[in-house]
């Protein structure tokens, strides 16, 4: 890999910890938990056909929460240089 490969990696990577920023994650993961908590005792049927979808979501939600964390932290930075500047 070159330089040039290695850069837009990254670029591909800060683009997507970017989008991830605008994803709520700690929200739906609160949402997911809550649902796990309750749902059992509410519908217990439907808790049981959906257990395993949710189980998929939560791992990969899991999984975004740090592209998610440097998003927000470059998007706070970016906007502490543009208050700099401006």
């Amino acid at each position: 890999m070159d330089l040039n490969e290695y850069q837009n990696y990254l670029l591909h990577g800060y683009l997507i910890a970017k989008m991830a920023a605008e994803i709520p994650v700690p929200d739906l993961l609160s949402r997911i938990d809550r649902a796990e908590t309750v749902g059992p005792f509410i519908d217990p049927t439907l808790y049981r056909e959906k257990a395993g979808a949710m189980s998929d979501d939560q791992e990969m939600l899991q999984a975004l929460l740090s592209l998610h964390r440097l998003g927000l932290r470059l998007k706070e930075r970016a906007n502490r240089g543009k208050e700099e500047r401006g």
